[in-house]
């Protein structure tokens, strides 16, 4: 499961998006590790995550949609 939502967030999410969310969610770094690691602002790390939850969540949404029964 993980292989697969890890090559969904690479097909789907700007390079700077898949890096803060793999970086969070499979390397359990805080926004501030992540921010210190790009040379970015945490608040800078913050939305780059948030505009990927929103468009993976859009993703759910779609796939749903075209697989209901």
């Amino acid at each position: 499961m993980l292989k697969v939502l890890t090559k969904a967030m690479q097909g789907e999410l700007t390079k700077r998006q898949y890096d803060c969310m793999y970086a969070y969610y499979f390397e359990n770094k805080t926004q501030a590790q992540i921010a210190k690691e790009l040379g970015i602002g945490a608040p800078t790390v913050n939305k780059h995550m948030k505009k990927a939850k929103e468009h993976m969540l859009e993703m759910y949404r779609e796939y749903r949609g075209f697989h209901q029964i």
